[in-house]
């Protein structure tokens, strides 16, 4: 997707110097899946937004996705095949789980099909598909008391719910799980609301057809093009462009990371190697960076403070002695950065790349 070299690599992992030029479009129908998948995040609310309790990220569940195989990470094998058949070519989820109870989380998830007609057919079908009476996982069909339009599904051995909902083209789609032994049913009606605040929440997404998802543009703000590339190979699905609101669904402190968003106008991020955030001006990417540094202090007691190398201005540093694991942040122009390492030349070598990436 890049259309220029970096200046140095060392083994693979470059060190530019300027943003890097990309294409403008998407360059393939699974980016602009992707991108698309990634515009819908900015939609979805996060679940510690419907319930405080939630805070703690599922990391594995905070997921752009493309077609049915996607849907991996949230269903079994026979929801998967619904997915594929009834023609899933996008869709994002997010999750988080209770920090006092442990067992306690919730998922939610928006999935694009091709018209109405296709999403109605697969909220029925996905319900259907997760019935099971496997001893091990077993689910039984359930009415949301709240939600007449919905399929639910209740397992008792391992207390959970699930719901869906079609929404125009999209399958809306509830998981909460409760503690061990507990009774989730006196919870049916708290899924039917998790649903119809998806329904709210996502009312104005307007899905681009799949033959038009190469029209996208790749990084609409330039954002993704001043983090640091990732290495030939180790690319996610979380490389690209996101709005600030969709990228909150995999920040630590939904609270505080969203009020500073707000006081720093935070507007665009882009995702690689290293995490590049827009604020209005370099006050509020000072503001940014400053909170990175408490979030990860007070989620990551074995962090301590340590100089930053070659005693970079404007650049904090934590180091977890342990793990041997390094975390920079900073602030250049207008931009926040966030950068993770687990050696110290390249930390210091990435450092003044990105320094340099945002300075030119």
């Amino acid at each position: 997707m890049s259309t220029d070299q970096p200046e140095t690599s060392n083994g693979g992992i470059y060190y530019p110097t300027k943003p890097q030029q990309f294409v403008e479009l998407a360059p393939s129908e699974n980016t602009g899946m992707l991108i698309q998948s990634r515009t819908l995040a900015g939609y979805l609310p996060v679940p510690t937004a419907l319930d405080p309790q939630y805070t703690d990220v599922l990391s594995l569940n905070v997921l752009p996705m493309r077609g049915g195989d996607s849907l991996t990470a949230l269903l079994d094998k026979p929801g998967v095949a619904v997915g594929t058949k009834l023609g899933m070519y996008g869709g994002f989820s997010t999750g988080r789980r209770s920090v006092k109870k442990k067992d306690s989380s919730l998922i939610l998830a928006a999935l694009i099909f091709p018209s109405p007609d296709a999403a109605g057919k697969a909220a029925k079908a996905l319900a259907e598909a997760g019935v099971s009476d496997d001893p091990d996982l077993p689910y039984k069909a359930v009415k949301l008391p709240n939600q007449p339009k919905g399929f639910g599904l209740q397992n008792p051995k391992t207390p959970s719910l699930q719901g869906f909902l079609a929404s125009g083209s999209l399958v809306l789609y509830v998981y909460l799980a409760g503690e061990r032994g507990e009774n989730m049913t006196p919870k049916l009606p708290a899924v039917g609301s998790y649903l119809a605040a998806l329904q709210k929440s996502t009312a104005s997404f307007k899905p681009v057809p799949k033959a038009k998802l190469k029209t996208l543009k790749l990084d609409p703000d330039g954002a993704y093009a001043r983090a640091l590339p990732n290495k030939k190979g180790d690319g996610t699905v979380y490389d690209g462009a996101w709005s600030a609101k969709a990228f909150l669904h995999a920040m630590g402190d939904y609270k505080a990371d969203s009020e500073v968003f707000e006081q720093a106008k935070v507007d665009a991020v882009g995702s690689g190697r290293s995490t590049v955030y827009r604020a209005k001006d370099h006050a509020g990417a000072a503001l940014v960076s400053a909170q990175f540094v408490r979030d990860l202090t007070a989620s990551k007691p074995g962090y301590s403070p340590m100089a930053a190398p070659g005693g970079m201005e404007g650049v904090s540093c934590l180091r977890n002695t342990l793990e041997a694991k390094f975390y920079c942040t900073g602030a250049v122009g207008r931009y926040a950065f966030e950068y993770h390492a687990e050696d110290s030349e390249d930390l210091q070598r990435s450092l003044q790349s990105q320094v340099a990436v945002l300075s030119a």
